[in-house]
């Protein structure tokens, strides 16, 4: 499902990921595995956007203030907790990690894992396509892979092709 995010959602997103990176960075500069010099945010970003189409889509409330530590959980209906996992382009997964680069599990079972990616990020507005889902349950029965990236943390992924339709999830919120 295509989730456009206007201008003014953008922002929101824009805001809520400048105040995240410059309240975990003080001190030093720290950054993501995908932001760059020119993108501090991106990492930040990506999330935020994921979360603002689930938000359109469900009509849940979002809560975009920044927790140290991160949150544990995006969304909550009737006592289910939603993590919605975005990624900067469609690489035909998400990754929802397993273990830190120090080898700990660190993985946080929730009731409902949403896969996103972003299909185009102009800087103003953005369009997110919200795949589908997959019960927390059923995460833990997926292969455990390395990051693909320059991280020493070890991931589930949750490939595109094998996600439940996202209609049904929305058929239970709402």
């Amino acid at each position: 499902m295509l989730v456009y995010i206007d201008e003014e959602h953008y922002n929101v997103c824009l805001n809520a990921a400048n105040n995240y990176w410059a309240s975990s960075k003080k001190g030093g500069y720290g950054r993501g595995l995908i932001n760059t010099k020119d993108d501090k945010i991106k990492v930040e970003r990506t999330g935020l956007l994921g979360e603002m189409a689930f938000h359109l889509i469900s009509g849940l409330p979002y809560n975009f203030a920044y927790k140290k530590g991160g949150d544990k959980y995006d969304f909550i209906f009737d006592g289910k907790r939603i993590d919605v996992k975005t990624a900067a382009k469609d690489y035909g997964c998400i990754c929802i990690v397993a273990y830190n680069g120090s080898g700990v599990y660190v993985f946080r079972e929730l009731e409902y894992y949403v896969s996103c990616y972003i299909k185009e990020d102009t800087g103003k507005d953005a369009k997110v396509e919200v795949v589908g889902y997959e019960e927390g349950s059923l995460i833990k029965q997926l292969p455990i892979k390395r990051a693909r990236a320059k991280g020493l943390h070890k991931n589930y992924e949750l490939i595109h092709q094998n996600v439940k339709n996202i209609e049904k999830l929305l058929e239970q919120i709402k």
